[in-house]
């Protein structure tokens, strides 16, 4: 299923993120890192699209390795 969404800027419901509330969220390993799909989500709201590497933060798919460094 969809962990999240984010809506790109714009008027309305533009920059919004919404969570599915019936996931488990974690701030570790175990199964979704909270962190890593906010920030992930926060990128579609400031405008970002996805991304063709498998290592970007904005990949499409879910991929955690155990570690959320944003620079």
């Amino acid at each position: 299923g969809m962990l999240a969404h984010a809506f790109q800027p714009g008027p309305g419901l533009g920059g919004d993120a919404h969570f599915d509330e019936d996931e488990m969220w974690t701030n570790n390993f175990r199964n979704y890192n909270l962190y890593r799909v906010a920030a992930h989500e926060l990128g579609h709201s400031l405008g970002l699209s996805h991304s063709t590497d498998i290592g970007a933060l904005m990949y499409p798919s879910y991929i955690f390795s155990g570690d959320v460094q944003l620079s």
